[in-house]
């Protein structure tokens, strides 16, 4: 018997196998289904972040406090540090809503957009970071795990990034 017919059975039987998975990895099973999570929780998340934000611009004291030169707790960047914080949250809301249907009812666009997302949302949070690093009084508030939860986040979208580029469940998936 020859040696090499059986190391090429083999071969080509874990290549039909391999493939039959691969074909069978559709939907929103595996670790998909972890990221279907997060996509449902996200616009919660990101809306509550944004109504933290709310009372800076509706409460007088607390913008007049951080908006006039003459208050003790003004800086300068104070305004666009919040301003940008704002508009970045807003983006953020808007932007996992949008996502929402295209996931469910899995579009083509979705891979690329989440890439996008993933992105943008990093970048956005290490800008705010150094930002508002430059503001003394909110650099006092801020701990050293407000890096590492930072340095986590841009691994872990680093990690989805990854499997949205590679993963044939995604490609199976989000074919429409």
């Amino acid at each position: 018997m020859d040696p090499d017919a059986h190391t090429n059975d083999s071969g080509s039987l874990w290549r039909q196998t391999l493939d039959a998975q691969r074909e069978e990895a559709t939907g929103f099973g595996g670790v998909l289904l972890l990221f279907a999570i997060g996509r449902v929780l996200a616009p919660f998340v990101t809306g509550a972040t944004l109504l933290k934000l709310l009372p800076i611009f509706l409460n007088p004291q607390i913008w007049n406090a951080l908006a006039s030169p003459e208050s003790p707790a003004y800086h300068p960047l104070w305004m666009p540090a919040i301003l940008f914080e704002t508009v970045g949250t807003v983006l953020l809301l808007v932007t996992s809503m949008v996502m929402l249907p295209l996931f469910f009812m899995r579009k083509k666009i979705l891979p690329p957009v989440v890439i996008a997302y993933l992105v943008l949302v990093v970048v956005y949070l290490w800008i705010d970071f150094v930002l508002v690093g430059f503001i003394p009084a909110a650099r006092a508030h801020r701990g050293v795990g407000t890096a590492v939860q930072l340095a986590f986040y841009s691994m872990v979208s680093a990690a989805w990034i990854v499997y949205f580029l590679v993963a044939d469940r995604v490609k199976n998936t989000f074919t429409r």
